[in-house]
């Protein structure tokens, strides 16, 4: 990864959001995490189908960099939930380890249940500011 403006290591946050303004409350977040400063790095992608192509370096993706954590959202448009992402995360031996965040609206314990069965690191309810700095810091403390 390219070094930040600091020497650090830049960390890369892979982030599946198709709402706007949960988008932008997230990256204002990251960015003013004390440890993320220059040296974290959010990419957004709005559907499962965008977040499989980043993963996979597919296009429009193929110079993509490989995330050091995974922010999903669980409803998102699409026959593909960020659930099925998780699945998918999980099951590839390339990319198993990295760490995922689920952060979204769903209080549903089933939703809650079925990310921690397919291996969440965590899960965050989206509900006020303070839960997208609660994400936010996760996140960059994940990606190391």
């Amino acid at each position: 990864m390219p070094d930040g403006l600091d020497g650090q290591r830049t960390r890369t946050i892979l982030y599946l959001e198709d709402d706007d303004t949960a988008a932008y409350l997230f990256e204002l977040t990251v960015g003013e995490c004390p440890d993320a400063k220059a040296a974290v790095q959010v990419h957004r992608v709005v559907n499962a189908d965008q977040a499989f192509a980043f993963l996979f370096h597919e296009v429009p993706y193929r110079q993509a960099p490989r995330p050091d954590v995974v922010v999903l959202d669980i409803n998102v448009p699409g026959a593909n939930t960020g659930l099925t992402v998780l699945k998918t995360i999980r099951s590839n031996p390339a990319l198993a380890c990295l760490p995922v965040v689920m952060f979204s609206g769903s209080n549903a314990s089933a939703d809650r249940e079925q990310a921690s069965k397919l291996g969440a690191d965590e899960y965050v309810i989206k509900s006020d500011f303070e839960t997208f700095v609660t994400a936010a810091e996760t996140a960059v403390r994940l990606a190391g």
